[in-house]
């Protein structure tokens, strides 16, 4: 299955790409998007990304579909 997997703020400046299309094996979950992103960029390793799937928060055990839109964007705190 094809995915779109789109970055924001840090996550798009450390990964260097605005977003990509991921081929994923049936039963996929967001977390298989996050576990190849640290292979290829480490530093997101135990970052409390929020991800939105089909622009509707989600956690990392949602289970993904052809076509599907992940965005990831960085933890953030306010004030």
């Amino acid at each position: 299955m094809m995915v779109k997997v789109k970055f924001f703020a840090s996550y798009r400046e450390m990964l260097g790409e605005v977003e990509r299309d991921v081929q994923l094996q049936d039963g996929a979950r967001v977390r298989d998007i996050i576990d190849m992103l640290v292979i290829r960029c480490p530093e997101l390793a135990g970052e409390n990304a929020v991800i939105a799937l089909n622009h509707v928060i989600t956690k990392e055990d949602a289970k993904l579909k052809d076509g599907d839109v992940v965005a990831i964007f960085p933890p953030v705190s306010g004030g």
